[in-house]
């Protein structure tokens, strides 16, 4: 018995397939995509940037600000 590959050997050298080309904008339509994709992502990264550094800041005013701990009553200051 043959092998499957071995009986299709002379049919494909007899009826020679060119392989079909790129549907028409086909690389237009990856090179959009792509695009979006590195917009989107560009976004993304800049408002995690902005959040981190508004949190960041928040977060530096406030110790900052902060009011002098008080110390709890009875409590004397020694040298």
């Amino acid at each position: 018995m043959t092998e499957p590959e071995d009986r299709f050997d002379g049919c494909l050298e007899q009826h020679r397939i060119e392989p079909l080309g790129p549907p028409q904008g086909a690389y237009e339509r990856i090179a959009r995509t792509a695009r979006r994709r590195r917009v989107a992502r560009v976004a993304a990264i800049s408002a995690t940037a902005v959040v981190l550094f508004a949190g960041i800041t928040g977060l530096t005013y406030r110790i900052v600000t902060a009011p002098a701990p008080v110390p709890p009553p009875g409590a004397s200051k020694s040298p």
